[in-house]
């Protein structure tokens, strides 16, 4: 068992960081060498919209329906998930309507499609991955991030040809989803309504709203620094957590794996838990110290307009962001062993002091108050996971 689980996490790992790599260090720097900066910074914007639009309701919608898997397959009733999917689905382009009319983009109509397509696709793919969890298979998701980051090289021709960034991205989710469709069943289940529904659906509305409001510090830093000093200021910002939201997004799976793990275990103990996160820790001071080494040579490559001025804040995102990582550790005990109560609780003050010290510092010091900002509400939100993970119900 114990074999097994490594081997899963470094596929995970494997897994998740090929479509990343392909983005961040291959798609997002030829994107940028052919728009404006001004046009460069919006599309950061866009795609960090998108992202948090659907990523809570498709990432909460896997999580759910993996702890509740042995309860619904017990009475063969799973009809539940997909009906939420749907309706997750209009939700989000509902929002995300409301966001260009209001927001004061200007979106040309071809623009706003393709965003929609994204917007679904993405959320349903999210969902849908959630039977490679359940049965364990990650050999599975491997195979379907190499399609993804295929379909992205692809997309990036397709974006030379057309002038359309969207194309990127939904090339590339569009084969992750036919693999899906070929290699699952999940997307085959009926829509409708069991009786469980109404405590499924609350669980999820308590989950959703406390990984929005989380991802809101991830995904709303840059969003809000749109209004705050503006498009290339978002540029120069993006540039610097680009090295080390790689290596953030690469860890992260490592909960995605323990949450699967954990869904058929009964407990665990304090000491054998603090080993592995001893073992975490040590492993994110050296991944911070190789990120703030490589960060210089990678940035002057990929990003050489913005890298003197990213590089001058590089030392508190980077930490932010590893902060962040091992926060992310403690999740799935918390949703394991606590009242998904906590989450929301968690998510509402990390939130909450974010906006406060992001306020307070911008207009005073500019993008380095900003990424202390990030710094600050990051620590709290760790504090907080451990607190609550001390406390969980054994």
């Amino acid at each position: 068992m114990k074999k097994k689980f490594i081997y899963d996490i470094l596929v995970n790992l494997l897994s998740s960081s090929l479509p990343l790599i392909t983005l961040q260090l291959v798609a997002m720097p030829l994107i940028a060498r052919q728009e404006t900066p001004q046009d460069y910074g919006i599309i950061i914007v866009l795609i960090s919209i998108l992202t948090l639009i659907s990523f809570p309701l498709g990432n909460v919608l896997n999580n759910i329906r993996l702890i509740k898997n042995d309860y619904y397959s017990k009475y063969d009733k799973v009809e539940d998930f997909q009906f939420l999917g749907i309706s997750s689905s209009f939700f989000a382009i509902l929002v995300f309507v409301n966001v260009w009319v209001f927001g004061g983009f200007e979106i040309a109509p071809v623009n706003i499609i393709l965003q929609t397509l994204i917007l679904i696709s993405l959320l349903l793919k999210d969902y849908w991955i959630v039977e490679f969890r359940i049965k364990l298979n990650f050999l599975g998701l491997l195979i379907n991030n190499i399609l993804l980051s295929f379909g992205y090289l692809l997309g990036i021709g397709l974006y030379y040809i057309s002038g359309y960034w969207e194309i990127i991205y939904l090339s590339g989710i569009l084969l992750a989803c036919l693999h899906i469709f070929n290699s699952t069943k999940i997307w085959k289940e009926p829509l409708s309504k069991s009786i469980s529904f109404k405590s499924t659906f609350q669980d999820f509305i308590k989950l959703y709203i406390a990984g929005l409001l989380k991802n809101l510090i991830n995904y709303a830093d840059k969003i809000l620094l749109l209004p705050l000093l503006g498009p290339i200021s978002v540029a120069i910002y993006f540039t610097a957590t680009i090295v080390g939201k790689i290596l953030s997004m690469v860890f992260s799976p490592i909960s995605s794996v323990i949450l699967s793990y954990l869904t058929r275990s009964k407990g665990i103990s304090n000491a054998l838990f603090f080993k592995g996160f001893l073992i975490a820790l040590v492993t994110m001071l050296l991944g911070y110290i190789s990120t703030v080494f490589l960060s210089p040579f990678i940035l002057n490559i990929l990003y050489p307009e913005w890298a003197e001025e990213s590089l001058k804040i590089i030392y508190i995102t980077t930490a932010a962001i590893y902060i962040s990582i091992l926060s992310s550790l403690f999740q799935p005990f918390n949703l394991r062993y606590n009242k998904m109560n906590w989450q929301v609780y968690m998510s509402i003050s990390t939130l909450f002091i974010f906006i406060i010290s992001a306020l307070l510092l911008t207009p005073y010091y500019g993008l380095y108050g900003y990424s202390n900002a990030l710094l600050i509400s990051n620590s709290f939100y760790f504090v907080f996971q451990f607190v609550v993970f001390l406390r969980r119900e054994k």
